[in-house]
């Protein structure tokens, strides 16, 4: 059992103006929980997520909640599927964006106060309600330590920006908001550039 957040801690710390939740089928039921509970402490919540367990692509709901978030600076997102992996790995393909998969409260401390990160995912699979209501409390109530570390997660969301496209690629529409680079075309040898060798015995 991971420790539970410290409510006074909670109470002082500003936190977000927003939360922007969603989830794929495996986390319909964990993110139930986590939006109540922020509901209750009086953060505005915009759940865009499944209302049952119908199957759902984790790559679009990160997608949904990765273009609000990036378009509202002081908002944060929480997605929530069976590992936390697939939905920070889609989240993390868009430009300013910075999700974590945490699955620790430490992990969930280190990632606002070093990193600013703005998403939170979590795997409901592998971690229990209790646990991720206390990820997401410590998370809530961790500011951004700034200093050395803001240097830093501008050369994120540098690293972001420039890699969106390349030397060897253009970049196209996915589903979902994210990027895909679509690798250049294999240039066609032209016959002017071939040399023929023609032996005695082909004549």
């Amino acid at each position: 059992m991971l420790p539970k957040a410290d409510a006074e801690a909670d109470n002082r710390s500003k936190g977000p103006v927003k939360i922007y939740a969603s989830s794929d089928h495996a986390g319909f039921q964990l993110r139930q929980v986590l939006v109540d509970l922020l509901r209750r402490r009086g953060i505005e919540v915009d759940d865009l997520g499944p209302r049952d367990g119908t199957p759902r692509d984790y790559a679009d709901e990160a997608g949904k909640v990765g273009r609000l978030v990036r378009n509202t600076p002081e908002a944060r997102g929480l997605l929530v599927c069976g590992s936390g992996i697939g939905m920070c790995m889609a989240a993390n393909k868009m430009s300013g964006i910075r999700a974590v998969d945490a699955w620790s409260v430490e992990a969930a401390r280190l990632s606002r106060a070093h990193n600013d990160a703005n998403v939170l995912c979590l795997g409901a699979r592998l971690i229990s309600q209790d646990d991720a209501r206390a990820i997401l409390e410590v998370w809530l109530s961790t500011d951004f330590d700034g200093g050395r570390h803001a240097a830093r997660v501008a050369g994120i969301d540098r690293v972001g920006a420039t890699t969106a496209t390349d030397n060897s690629g253009s970049a196209a529409s996915a589903p979902g908001g994210l990027v895909a680079v679509q690798p250049a075309p294999t240039p066609v040898t032209s016959p002017s550039n071939v040399r023929l060798t023609t032996r005695s015995s082909d004549l």
